[in-house]
């Protein structure tokens, strides 16, 4: 075999595609901590000022029901099992998400618009552009993101149809 013959076996473009692994999710949380509130000495009484440096802005209890809250929603978080999630059951996010996309960009827009004519009523509309040209791309660039989004849900056939077609051998 010469060098200038295809061989894709050794090509990496038509290797086998390596099977996803699965993701697992492991809590090591640390055992309880048992925190006891020592009581101010005399000199801390008679100086609050010096023992306000050393205290924590957030309360320990509010920190340990966070804690809490934390482990048990990474702990039902481990339980999902990805692979039984279906196509149909991932539409309504995929609408929510193209949906977001879209009003933030609207919304972005608008706040532009409102804060060059505010602040710069000096510039013409076509000015606008020039001077804020990379907020005005960035804020499109998110509108036409979120509308592809919304059409590829559109333009995808219905589940049933779906399931018919794939079974059918022809």
């Amino acid at each position: 075999m010469t060098n200038n013959q295809f061989d894709p076996q050794n090509s990496p473009e038509f290797a086998e595609p390596v099977a996803p692994q699965k993701l697992d999710l492991q809590l090591n949380l640390p055992p309880a901590i048992d925190f006891v509130e020592e009581k101010p000495s005399e000199l801390e009484i008679e100086n609050p000022a010096s023992t306000s440096k050393n205290k924590p802005v957030l309360g320990v209890g509010f920190l340990l029901r966070v804690s809490t809250a934390a482990s048990h929603f990474f702990a039902e978080a481990a339980k999902i099992d990805r692979d039984s999630i279906t196509d149909w059951q991932m539409k309504p996010a995929r609408i929510y998400t193209g949906l977001t996309f879209t009003g933030f960009s609207a919304l972005g827009l608008v706040l532009l618009m409102f804060y060059i004519s505010r602040f710069h009523p000096e510039f013409a509309r076509t000015e606008w552009v020039k001077y804020f040209w990379y907020q005005y791309i960035l804020l499109v660039s998110l509108g036409v993101a979120g509308m592809s989004m919304l059409g590829r849900e559109a333009l995808r056939r219905p589940l049933k149809e779906q399931n018919y077609l794939d079974e059918r051998v022809d």
